[in-house]
């Protein structure tokens, strides 16, 4: 049997055949149209629709008005177009887009052999779209995969998870015997429950749909894995989810034949809870006022540094350093870089991982940006490169055009540029929460420097730079912090460097000066943008910034960017109305 317009799909075609009474068809065109649990895919050109047999009457009376605006529209088009091949009506998706299973539950076809087919596919395979290498292979292949995985790693339970606005990892603990309708149906969740998922209490349930690339066995809890899933919502990928938002990003950056690529450094800090509720850095003896690099507070906290590190190389990221930062009970703990997809995913395993390993050697672990006033902050320094999709050819290196000197090519000037100008608005996704103005536009801790930018400026190998440009193939982005959600960071800093690209900006010369040092009026006069002093003031740049409303994607109800903005003013006056002990202790008797 040949479905013209399935090409793409030749797995549905063979698994037609092999389920028999398949018939040929005339030629045809192919459309599809998703509906709660099931796509319905069908192919009409010749005969007549209704003169079909039983059975396809009852799946065609069960779709029921979608199925009929599709044979409307096909004739409408069929009597504008000499070839209606390629035009298909605007509520399908298109031949052959995004299969990944065909799962094939049925099949019919009419007694003339001509005019229809309908086959019944399962709605959550055919919306595993977001990563390439899912998408075009076969589901109950990944399913067999996994399975093999599973019992190969010696693996009990499996982790569904998915993150919220915050980046909080969400998840349900999948015993490996449910492993089959996990991968099938995924798995449901109250999304209200979580956080802001853009649900109330009377929507409908979340559906986490596992993407098997993913699997990974946690080697500090080697009998559970965990696998980063996409929610949906009755069928369609759900635009408040921020992997689901950055899979659309890079999605859209593959059309033009590129790739993100990035790296993170991720500080936290080891601490404990007193009985006050205060917090005092977790290894008593780490009190230098300079610990940065102290070999003797690295090696105090070596059978924790070790452990991480070979947890990293597990699972196969490859860990290459591992420090004491600037603060005391500060550090950080490098892996290779990796597409954006990827490192996001393993920065929220990341963060699991120390949490649970500081959990049970009754210790916090906290990414706060800044848990004390005296100390440096949590930064999440990004690193940058774009790539070429189909050669993998990093496109940031520069040549003999280099008019600044830093090694790097004109897009990567651009790209900068882009970063550079919605800065004030972009502060808003990097440094998400109140604290995190607090680890930025302030003065010096013990240590000397904060680390943290307070211009929207960049330079050569200087770290008083919002970007810094440690190597001549990539870009530091040195605005995130720890309380930065990976996907919706890389979805704006994305959309603000593609629209330096897109219009040729030009981000100036590089600056070779400490910017800390600097005084108000220099800074005015090399027209360097301040930073926000606070989380409302980025929310509101953020709120008018069109390009980050592209960049995150829109929903039913409007940008994602508006929601996103609503959100964190809410949080910064809920904040705000709070009576603190330091306004008590400045005010009480002051008047």
């Amino acid at each position: 049997m040949v479905v013209e317009g399935a090409y793409r799909d030749l797995c549905c075609q063979n698994r037609l055949e092999c389920r028999g009474g398949c018939v040929p068809v005339g030629r045809g065109s192919v459309g599809q149209h998703g509906y709660p649990r099931r796509t319905v895919v069908a192919t009409a050109e010749c005969g007549d629709p209704g003169a079909v047999t039983a059975p396809v009457a009852d799946l065609v009376d069960h779709v029921g008005r979608q199925a009929a605006q599709f044979f409307a529209m096909r004739e409408r088009l069929e009597e504008e177009a000499d070839d209606a091949t390629h035009a298909d009506p605007p509520f399908m998706t298109g031949p052959g887009a995004g299969y990944s299973e065909t799962c094939l539950d049925v099949f019919y076809a009419s007694e003339d052999l001509s005019p229809i087919v309908v086959a019944q596919y399962r709605e959550v395979d055919t919306r595993s779209h977001l990563t390439a290498q899912v998408s075009q292979g076969d589901p109950m292949g990944a399913l067999e995969d996994i399975g093999s995985r599973v019992e190969a790693d010696g693996v009990e339970f499996i982790y569904a998870m998915y993150v919220e606005m915050h980046g909080k990892p969400c998840a349900k603990l999948v015993p490996v015997s449910a492993l089959e309708g996990l991968m099938a149906d995924g798995a449901g969740f109250a999304g209200f429950a979580s956080g802001p998922m853009g649900q109330d209490p009377s929507c409908p349930d979340m559906i986490a749909v596992p993407d098997p690339a993913t699997y990974t066995q946690l080697p500090w809890q080697s009998n559970v894995a965990a696998m980063q899933c996409d929610p949906t919502v009755e069928g369609e990928l759900w635009p408040y989810a921020p992997r689901v938002i950055l899979g659309r990003a890079l999605q859209s950056l593959a059309e033009r034949n590129l790739v993100l690529k990035t790296g993170v450094e991720a500080e936290y800090s080891l601490v404990t809870r007193n009985d006050d509720g205060s917090l005092s850095v977790a290894d008593e003896r780490d009190v230098d006022p300079l610990p940065c690099y102290d070999a003797k507070g690295l090696t105090r906290m070596l059978p924790h540094l070790t452990e991480v590190s070979k947890n990293l190389d597990a699972m196969g990221w490859g860990n290459y350093a591992n420090d004491h930062e600037d603060a005391n009970g500060q550090f950080e703990q490098n892996w290779q870089y990796a597409d954006a997809m990827t490192t996001a995913d393993r920065l929220i395993l990341f963060r699991l991982m120390i949490h649970t390993m500081a959990q049970r050697d009754g210790r916090y672990a906290t990414f706060m940006p800044k848990p004390f006033a005296d100390k440096s902050g949590n930064g999440l320094h990004a690193h940058l490169s774009l790539w070429t999709a189909d050669t993998d050819e990093p496109l940031f290196i520069g040549g003999d055009d280099d008019t600044k000197g830093l090694g790097l090519s004109q897009l990567a000037y651009q790209f900068t540029a882009g970063l550079i100008a919605h800065a004030p608005s972009l502060v808003a996704v990097t440094c998400p929460i109140v604290n995190s103005y607090k680890r930025m536009g302030v003065g010096p801790p013990t240590s000397g420097a904060t680390w943290a930018p307070v211009y929207a400026a960049f330079g050569g190998n200087n770290r008083t730079q919002m970007i810094r440009v440690p190597e001549p193939d990539r870009i530091e982005v040195r605005l995130g912090d720890g309380a930065a959600n990976p996907y919706l960071m890389f979805a704006a800093m994305l959309a603000c460097g593609l629209d330096g690209v897109d219009n040729e900006m030009d981000p100036g010369e590089p600056n070779t000066d400490n910017l800390y040092e600097m005084s108000p009026d220099e800074v005015t006069a090399r027209g360097m943008a301040v930073l926000p002093p606070t989380l409302l003031h980025a929310a509101d740049n953020l709120a008018t910034n069109d390009i980050l409303a592209e960049g995150l994607g829109r929903t039913a109800d409007g940008p994602y960017r508006d929601y996103f903005a609503k959100i964190k003013r809410e949080e910064f006056l809920a904040h705000h109305h709070e009576v603190t002990a330091a306004e008590i202790d400045r005010y009480l008797t002051l008047f």
